[in-house]
């Protein structure tokens, strides 16, 4: 489960320590943006960062959702994770974008955070022993889970419309094991019979103007890694109504959850204007 998932069920279980949690989530999120070192513009790459929706909603997720292995009700964005978005935004707009020249390319890197749940009982008797349990677990069978953090970079060049360069081969750290300490060899020799499932063992990607094709037999799940470049003028500003645009042009589903998403891949990259961005991490706070 990608971590940016458990954003919006910041607080669906009763928890006395949450307050607590979700401040130092806030203070820790806040010392993330303001500690950025500064990079030069001689460089032929400069330091973006994942200054939005990632960074904040790592931070975060990381923080109350760890550390147990339990249902959780996928229910609204409580008050508090809110607060927290509307505190990203702030940072947002605060904050001021590298400029690119010419020849230059943005370094994107993401750091994002998964949970893996085990389920014992389903790997002994499969043939492909140690990676079922991973595949059929939920909150409700699962007997351990494995917390790994991954990195991958992201160069987009000045002009958009060029080759971007995805660099995917760094290996998942794994940070926590909870539950059942077996989880922890059964995902080892998952990793090492699925390697693509830690990194992606191709390497580099070349993606022409941002475009990432999965098949090249189809181009049905060919997906931009900033998909509303087109757009971005129009796109309302105001969070309400930017709600609604995303809501009729995303009409591949009506969940919140599929918007939620989307939403949320598009901003990993961090690539929208301030004042989009700002208007975005607003809306997930509706959602």
């Amino acid at each position: 489960m990608d971590v940016l998932e458990l954003v919006r069920e910041i607080e669906s279980t009763p928890d006395d320590r949450a307050a607590g949690r979700i401040a130092a989530s806030r203070r820790t999120l806040v010392a993330e943006m303001t500690g950025r070192p500064r990079r030069g513009a001689q460089r032929s790459w400069i330091w973006g960062g994942a200054l939005g929706t990632a960074s904040a909603a790592a931070v975060i997720a990381t923080i109350v959702v760890a550390g147990a292995v339990a249902p959780v009700a996928p229910e609204s964005a409580s008050a508090a994770a809110v607060a927290v978005l509307n505190d990203a935004a702030g940072k947002v707009m605060a904050g001021n974008d590298p400029i690119v020249g010419p020849s230059q390319y943005l370094l994107v890197r993401e750091t994002y955070e998964l949970v893996s749940l085990w389920d014992a009982d389903a790997d002994p008797a499969t043939s492909d022993e140690y990676v079922s349990g991973f595949n059929t677990s939920t909150f409700e069978n699962s007997e351990g889970a494995v917390r790994a953090r991954g990195v991958r970079d992201l160069y987009v060049p000045s002009d958009r419309s060029g080759d971007w360069i995805l660099d995917d081969r760094a290996v998942n750290q794994v940070l926590d094991v909870y539950g059942d300490q077996a989880a922890l060899p059964a995902y080892e020799r998952m990793v090492e019979k699925y390697p693509e499932r830690d990194a992606d063992p191709g390497g580099l990607t070349r993606l022409p103007a941002g475009l990432q094709s999965w098949d090249p037999n189809t181009t049905d799940d060919d997906q931009y890694f900033d998909p509303f470049r087109e757009h971005y003028d129009e796109m309302p500003r105001d969070p309400a109504r930017l709600l609604a645009w995303y809501r009729k042009h995303l009409s591949t589903s009506d969940e919140d959850s599929y918007l939620f998403s989307y939403i949320t891949r598009a901003l990993g990259t961090d690539l929208m204007p301030v004042d989009l961005r700002v208007a975005t991490l607003h809306v997930i706070g509706l959602l």
